[in-house]
């Protein structure tokens, strides 16, 4: 069992771009015998939902009456898991962390050597960082190209683009090119601050003299040994670089187009969802939307789900499936662990939408998992039919991230498995967070 909390600044940013093929091959679980578990209290006072759930291998899974819950808020500041009325909890109950002792949130704090939306740098050295987080004048960062201004750049239908060269640029070998192996000329540095939460494309066009582009991103202007995205080559003649990411509102990347030789370039930012928007833009990473940007309020400032439940153990069996209620935390601890769900489909909603996202400032990268200490999400996600047999597995919807994509079902039960992947680590450990969405 794993506790934390879903909310976070720059180190949940989520590209979209790695497409991973589908997994492999896994056994059917063997009929699970009958068993009958129960339902928890709710919370401020109603009646928790319970209910025989019938398992999708015949056994019939954890449900059976709902408790009563109390007036009095039974909320643990410092558990990791968002409780009514907690705007927050990070695993602590630390003061001056963002989240406070008591579990509300605070404002951005300059000089606690962390970036947070709305600052561009967090660093006690003055010389390199203000004590405002801005960037005294005369530096690298400080002379960043601001696609946020107006005047700078062109600005038509939520596509913003900005036209240079590299030509003359005394900017070369800044931080790390880790998609290339090509001789980099001269570059150029920008920033780009998110008006709101949601999903951006990044891409760069050379032109002229500039037969290729190279494209990097940082989330920290001060300490660019290793980008957060680099990308190199994304068309057929070589020469489109580009990626998609996830950044929340008042966040900050910085862009570095570089290239072979020196040239012009055309830098496009595109806007395609908004978190905050109301409208639930799966395609683009959002996991949720209810119409603002506030967090605590069950969808995070970053449209992922606010966790409110967490995983019961021990559910490692088809036999001991737990019911799922609504987004639940959960951890696959020790290595070769399952974690099995009972879903109902309710009447009237057939399709069936399932995600293990990261938590945490986790990410669904697979080549940071570990069997020896908790890591990326390298999950694979199996459907079973009430029968026993496969429904469908899990395939790539953002970042790596195994989901099961909207697909329709019958109404009734389900069970769903959630395991390591073992294309990539069979043996590796992971928290997740668990969203199921009936269409």
């Amino acid at each position: 069992m794993a506790t934390g909390n879903s909310r976070g600044a720059l180190g949940t940013l989520v590209a979209l771009i790695a497409a991973l093929a589908s997994c492999g091959d896994d056994e059917v679980p063997a009929p699970a015998a009958s068993t009958t578990g129960q339902g928890g209290a709710a919370q401020g006072g109603g009646a928790a939902q319970g209910g025989d759930g019938q398992g999708a291998d015949g056994g019939t899974g954890q449900g059976g009456d709902g408790g009563t819950g109390g007036a009095a808020s039974n909320a643990v500041c410092g558990n990791g898991v968002i409780e009514i009325p907690e705007k927050c909890d990070d695993k602590n109950v630390t003061a001056g962390d963002g989240c406070e002792s008591n579990c509300t949130l605070v404002e951005p704090v300059c000089g606690n050597s962390k970036i947070e939306p709305g600052e561009l740098c967090d660093d006690k050295n003055g010389a390199l960082c203000t004590a405002q987080c801005t960037f005294p004048p005369g530096g690298i960062c400080a002379g960043a190209v601001d696609l946020n201004d107006p005047k700078v750049v062109t600005q038509v239908k939520g596509v913003t683009s900005f036209k240079s060269t590299t030509v003359g640029s005394s900017l070369k070998a800044f931080g790390t090119a880790a998609c290339t192996a090509k001789t980099l000329g001269p570059a150029r540095l920008h920033r780009f601050t998110a008006p709101a939460s949601g999903a951006y494309t990044f891409e760069t066009v050379p032109s002229g003299t500039l037969s290729d582009t190279v494209l990097r991103a940082y989330l920290d202007c001060l300490a660019p040994a290793t980008p957060f995205v680099c990308s190199d080559d994304l068309d057929l003649i070589n020469s489109i670089s580009g990626f998609n990411a996830h950044v929340p509102k008042n966040s900050t990347l910085y862009l570095v187009v570089s290239g072979v030789g020196a040239g012009t370039y055309e830098l496009r930012v595109t806007q395609h969802a908004a978190c905050g928007d109301g409208v639930v833009a799966h395609p683009f990473g959002e996991l949720c939307d209810d119409g603002n940007d506030a967090d605590g309020d069950g969808c995070s400032s970053q449209c992922i789900p606010e966790l409110i439940a967490v995983e019961q153990e021990p559910n490692d069996t088809a036999k001991t499936a737990s019911l799922y209620v609504h987004d639940t935390l959960a951890t696959v601890d020790p290595s070769g662990d399952a974690d099995y769900f009972v879903l109902t489909v309710p009447a009237g909603k057939t399709k069936l939408t399932a995600i293990a996202y990261p938590v945490f400032g986790g990410n669904c990268n697979f080549t940071k998992t570990s069997s020896t200490e908790l890591a990326a999400v390298n999950s694979e996600l199996t459907l079973f039919a009430a029968d026993g047999t496969t429904v469908i597995k899990s395939t790539s919807l953002f970042d790596g991230c195994d989901a099961l994509r909207p697909i329709d079902l019958t109404p009734g039960k389900h069970l769903l498995r959630v395991r390591a992947n073992s294309k990539y680590c069979a043996t590796c450990r992971f928290e997740y967070g668990l969203f199921v969405e009936y269409e």
